[in-house]
């Protein structure tokens, strides 16, 4: 496994920051959580690209707003008129940052954005977004390149371009089997090669706080390891529910450092033991 990729696995917790409203960059600093993502794509529109690709740059420069948080900057696909554009200008800039493509469907694709942005001077890397049925369909191949470090299963546009039903009848988890499904082979395919995967806290209903935690923990409870956030407020959902809680670790350490021989523990608690602990990442 990559450096990079080790050490961007230890990230659990994002927030998504749309590039055109000021109001948000002074917050950065006080907020509790490991990277920002700042979007160039969906969150501005197409007679703001250009400026907010401009406005980006300036802000990436500026050490202090990041506060020492990983920049995770969604481009626009490379179908877009943008795409190449955001790509070249990213590869060139001495900030040190991951590149979060949306919509990729091969790994060809990915090759290409590559390459594009490692015409800047920088190999960069990426933190890929599956949307469609053709990007589930090269989940291995896609992971397989060296410069993927995280995965995330962009399941609003995955259940557009299928046809489904996204949601479940109470809106705090995803409907199933149609997105469930989806879900967990995308976790497992970044379990299989140690990738940081991510979900996200958009539901319908996103300002119940109460919905918003059982949905970062279903994400959880699929096998992802990291979660977007959508608004500071579910920061604490994440925080709380993306990793076991502090009495689930001191629970299973008990078990783990407990006699084997000890009946109290059965050799199942022990296995439940270990994944809470490979879960918390040290926590």
């Amino acid at each position: 496994m990559t450096t990079a990729r080790i050490s961007y696995r230890r990230h659990r917790s994002f927030l998504e920051v749309p590039i055109v409203n000021d109001v948000y960059w002074p917050k950065i600093p006080h907020l509790h959580c490991d990277g920002i993502m700042l979007d160039l794509e969906d969150s501005v529109p197409a007679d703001l690209k250009d400026h907010a690709r401009e406005k980006l740059l300036q802000i990436l420069a500026r050490e202090t707003v990041m506060a020492g948080k990983t920049p995770l900057v969604r481009v626009n696909n490379l179908a877009s008129a943008w795409g190449a554009r955001d790509l070249q200008a990213l590869g060139a800039h001495p900030a040190d940052l991951v590149l979060c493509y949306p919509k990729l469907e091969s790994a060809a694709e990915l090759a290409r954005a590559a390459a594009i942005a490692a015409e800047g001077g920088r190999s960069r890397s990426f933190h890929v977004m599956i949307e469609s049925y053709r990007g589930l369909r090269a989940i291995d191949e896609i992971l397989a390149m060296d410069c993927v470090v995280g995965v995330h299963f962009g399941y609003i546009d995955y259940g557009l371009d299928v046809g489904c039903r996204i949601f479940s009848p109470g809106g705090d988890d995803l409907s199933c089997p149609a997105m469930t499904g989806p879900r967990a082979q995308i976790a497992a395919a970044a379990a299989s090669r140690q990738i940081l995967s991510t979900g996200g806290s958009l539901i319908p209903d996103f300002r119940d706080m109460d919905k918003v935690a059982r949905f970062v923990r279903s994400w959880r409870d699929s096998g992802y390891t990291a979660c977007i956030a959508v608004s500071p407020r579910h920061l604490p959902a994440v925080r709380d529910n993306i990793c076991p809680s502090m009495a689930e670790v001191e629970r299973a350490q008990i078990i783990m450092d407990a006699d084997p021989r000890n009946p109290e523990f059965s050799f199942m608690d022990r296995m439940l033991a270990d994944q809470v602990m490979r879960q918390s990442g040290g926590r």
